[in-house]
């Protein structure tokens, strides 16, 4: 006996589409979690066995989810004070972290992980270029940071005769 396929109104392919970027574009992700197939969602996409009407619906889809999680969020939020007693403040953290964190995908904005060695590279490079002098960094810094910073670059600490 053959398989009946599953049809999917334009609805149900906006609402996988918003929740593909709510997952970051994630299609094994979002596939497991609304139990379609990947090759359709993925079909769904790039475009393909979607009517002209599914990017408008998407978009109305993405804005509805950035409500339920922004009301998700806040809710995280004051639930915390009474739930660290019975949860670890980590794994209420990470929830509210993950909520917002999608709402910030479904607003079109990217999430980023920002390298805190950035800093550290740039400063070397405010040395080298001698745009930065070692009691300067030093006042800001402290001395154990100022004179690694100035050894990782390559200069030489000059420490004037006050």
């Amino acid at each position: 006996m053959p398989t009946k396929r599953r049809r999917y109104s334009d609805n149900d392919k906006a609402t996988a589409l918003a929740m593909y970027d709510a997952n970051g574009g994630n299609l094994y992700r979002t596939s497991r979690e609304l139990k379609i197939p990947q090759s359709t969602l993925e079909e769904w996409v790039n475009g393909r066995g979607t009517s002209h009407d599914v990017p408008e619906l998407r978009n109305e889809k993405r804005q509805e989810l950035q409500e339920v999680l922004r009301d998700l969020a806040y809710e995280i939020a004051g639930a915390m004070p009474a739930k660290i007693k019975s949860a670890t403040l980590s794994q209420q953290s990470t929830a509210l972290g993950i909520v917002l964190e999608k709402m910030q995908l479904l607003s079109g904005k990217a999430t980023e992980r920002v390298d805190v060695t950035d800093w550290r590279s740039e400063a070397i490079d405010y040395i080298k270029a001698g745009k930065v002098d070692y009691q300067e960094l030093t006042k800001r810094l402290g001395t154990d940071l100022a004179t690694e910073l100035f050894r990782q670059a390559g200069v030489e600490v000059v420490q004037s005769a006050d």
